[in-house]
């Protein structure tokens, strides 16, 4: 899974409804930013298993999401393209799969073979 990679714009938000979950990071503090890219490489087969994909907001759509230039947010989106949780601080994984566990989506998804 790659982290931080290219920046995503609001307008590309919508070719993921449906077929992926979302993690949109946005790092001012590089505390922060070092914090979260030491956690989540770790989960690749865990975020793989749950369709979730992690981008980093643009300029644009931090103002979309009405975010600040300096914003320090990660947020959780679901598949239907509505917010699920926001952080302000690096979330575990294991914070973000119980939240998404937790989903009926992905309670009906978890039960196919």
């Amino acid at each position: 899974m790659a982290l931080m990679a290219s920046p995503i714009a609001a307008a590309d938000l919508e070719s993921y409804r449906w077929k992926n979950r979302l993690l949109i990071v946005s790092f001012a503090d590089c505390e922060r930013r070092d914090a979260f890219e030491r956690t989540w490489p770790g989960a690749a087969s865990g975020s793989r298993e749950r369709d979730l994909v992690v981008l980093r907001a643009d300029a644009d759509l931090r103002r979309s999401l009405g975010w600040p230039e300096n914003a320090n947010k990660v947020r959780l989106i679901g598949k239907d393209g509505t917010m699920k949780a926001e952080w302000e601080r690096p979330p575990e994984p294991s914070a973000v799969f119980a939240i998404i566990d937790a989903m009926p989506m992905r309670q009906s998804e978890a039960k196919r073979p």
